[in-house]
């Protein structure tokens, strides 16, 4: 008997960006004590030089240069998703209270945090690595969204 139908294996999100190759840069919407709970390559703005002011724009395209996913609590990056679609970014979305926020990024570096997606794991990761992402990790099923650009997949808003 054939097991085409199958579901796929849950995935760990650490696991996904360690094979999708995206380095994780962190917004000041989380406390730089928190830094220890990431997996690497983890980098704060403050790591990177820049100050408080630096506008959504700003490191929107500090995550496309650095073929990066910002970490942050502030809901006002995902309409930037789509509009600041032209070269792959990604956004993990955490909860704005301290104890939820320790809590998700506690789960998320020791493998806890995991997802099934609907297609197979060496999809996920070539659609995560060459696509705009959005994983939201507020609720303890995480969300992982792909704004897919392939020409076979069509491209979502």
């Amino acid at each position: 008997m054939s097991h085409w139908y199958r579901a796929p294996r849950a995935v760990s999100l650490r696991d996904l960006l360690a094979r999708s190759k995206k380095s994780i840069i962190i917004d000041h919407s989380v406390p730089m004590d928190l830094l220890a709970e990431l997996p690497e390559p983890a980098h704060a703005f403050a790591d990177l030089r820049l100050n408080e002011s630096v506008s959504y724009l700003e490191a929107v395209h500090l995550c496309q240069r650095s073929k990066g996913i910002l970490l942050t609590a502030e809901t006002a990056y995902i309409p930037l998703l789509s509009r600041e679609a032209r070269i792959p970014w990604g956004l993990i979305l955490v909860p704005e209270a301290r104890a939820a926020k320790v809590e998700a990024l506690h789960r998320l570096a020791t493998e806890n945090l995991v997802f099934r997606p609907s297609v197979e794991r060496h999809v996920i990761v070539e659609l995560f690595r060459h696509n705009c992402v959005l994983v939201d990790v507020r609720s303890p099923t995480p969300v992982v969204s792909v704004l897919c650009q392939s020409r076979w997949f069509g491209r979502s808003r």
